[in-house]
């Protein structure tokens, strides 16, 4: 769980040791590395709370838990390569097609190590939307008549607004091509770092040249995505959205010993 502003300053890690029971009321969840949770403005964490879950949970703690072994369930693109994390599958671009992937209730989850074939930069279309400014909130705002920016979320005006990445971008692999897309966090790694607050801020200094070196350098570069599948209605049809949930460049030692295992799976 990601904690934002005076919530994670009373959270303090040195004034809570392992085994410290939280509660969360109003917490928001979201897809992103598989699922997540973060706090809001609206949010209330409470540290070791004298509820019956509470000491519930303590006595679990207290009697199994703590001996346990636990593992990350979200993974992060490397660990998908097959050697660790199972969890996320590695696939084709062309089993999205062949196994109707994202075609069921809940999203499917691969990995694909794919190459980006076409990410450019359009300046008529900036590849960004404005957020709201308050932590862990991001939604879409709009500027009213007065220039200040409102959020439906938080029901609230703000003088100034952040910009936040929202691209589209083709991968290749030797079966098929996708057309993906990505957020905010994504995007800049893909971006070698450059935020899009960075990037309007040069592209307003007139430097229309650096946004398009910038999306070039990108361009050709092979990436292990793991990706979210599922299918969604637009314009009265079903389409299989592929969207990036964490990339991360090829790691070509755990890459060859990954193929290697694929490899001995064949018992030639």
């Amino acid at each position: 769980m990601t904690v934002w502003g005076e919530q994670a300053e009373h959270l303090n890690p040195d004034r809570l040791p392992e085994g410290s029971i939280l509660a969360i009321k109003n917490a928001k969840t979201s897809d992103f590395s598989g699922v997540s949770l973060g706090t809001i403005s609206a949010s209330i964490v409470e540290a070791n709370p004298d509820i019956p879950e509470a000491h519930q949970l303590r006595g679990w703690w207290d009697s199994t838990g703590s001996s346990m072994q636990f593992s990350s369930i979200s993974g992060d693109g490397t660990r998908a390569s097959g050697l660790g994390d199972r969890l996320t599958e590695r696939k084709l671009f062309s089993s999205i097609r062949e196994e109707n992937l994202g075609m069921k209730d809940a999203a499917d989850f691969i990995t694909v190590k794919g190459t980006i074939t076409s990410l450019n930069f359009d300046q008529d279309r900036p590849p960004w939307y404005y957020a709201c400014p308050t932590a862990g909130c991001n939604k879409k705002v709009n500027q009213d008549p007065q220039g200040n920016w409102f959020c439906e979320k938080c029901n609230k005006a703000y003088p100034d607004c952040e910009p936040r990445y929202i691209l589209s971008l083709q991968a290749s692999d030797a079966t098929d091509s996708q057309w993906l897309s990505c957020f905010n966090d994504v995007a800049i790694s893909l971006l070698r770092g450059t935020s899009a607050i960075d990037l309007k801020a040069r592209l307003d200094n007139g430097e229309e040249s650096f946004a398009d070196n910038l999306f070039q350098e990108s361009n050709f570069q092979t990436f292990l995505f793991r990706l979210r599948v599922k299918a969604e209605m637009r314009q009265d049809a079903q389409k299989v959205k592929s969207t990036i949930m964490s990339c991360s460049p090829i790691d070509y030692a755990s890459e060859g010993k990954f193929l290697l295992s694929k490899i001995r799976e064949y018992g030639i």
